[in-house]
């Protein structure tokens, strides 16, 4: 178990270092009106209205890139801006901790179903893919991120349920499960996995 957690944490050291120097980056693709120009992402207090509100979202009488309904990545993106400030290199220091948690989390999902080895070499391939480049320092892909985080974590307490049968696990899958879908919509695709 000591060895698990030492070599998790060097993975996450190497994370850090890897995707470090992205995080001063200028903005990517959708950052600027999404992100930067986004006058919902302002007000911390709304937080709640980004669940009711399923309008689309303009700025200029151009969209915003919303992409969908996707209520908990805004307000984390909110959430964000409001503890950092309101550039991207704060943004994308959330997701980098956002990949860190998913990276903890894929390493003990595959630990759960697997040995040591094995969840060691699917936790590396997690960590340094090149594919999660852009889910670190494309602040606005924080959507599939944060849903892949909540699937992870669905899964995991899903697994543990099983084996335990403890509510409060079961309980806790559903409604990662819940969050997952509001994160991004191919997360509402994971009750059906659960259910295969």
């Amino acid at each position: 178990m000591r060895r698990d957690a030492a070599f998790v944490a060097l993975l996450l050291l190497g994370a850090l270092a890897c995707y470090a120097p992205g995080l001063g980056a200028p903005p990517a693709y959708d950052d600027t009106r999404g992100i930067l120009l986004n006058p919902r992402l302002g007000d911390p207090g709304a937080l709640l209205r980004y669940f009711a509100d399923t309008s689309p979202r303009f700025l200029n009488g151009i969209p915003l890139p919303s992409y969908g309904y996707r209520p908990l990545t805004e307000a984390t993106l909110a959430l964000n801006r409001w503890i950092t400030g309101e550039g991207i290199p704060g943004c994308r220091a959330g997701n980098l901790l956002l990949h860190a948690f998913a990276l903890v989390l894929v390493f003990r999902l595959v630990r759960h179903l697997a040995d040591a080895t094995t969840a060691r070499w699917a936790a590396a391939f997690f960590a340094f893919h090149p594919l999660a480049v852009q889910s670190v320092t494309y602040v606005y892909q924080r959507s599939s991120s944060l849903a892949g985080a909540l699937g992870f974590l669905s899964l995991l307490l899903y697994l543990s349920a099983r084996a335990t049968g403890s509510r409060l696990r079961w309980g806790g899958a559903f409604l990662a499960g819940l969050m997952a879908a509001t994160a991004k919509e191919c997360g509402a695709c994971l009750f059906l996995t659960l259910a295969a």
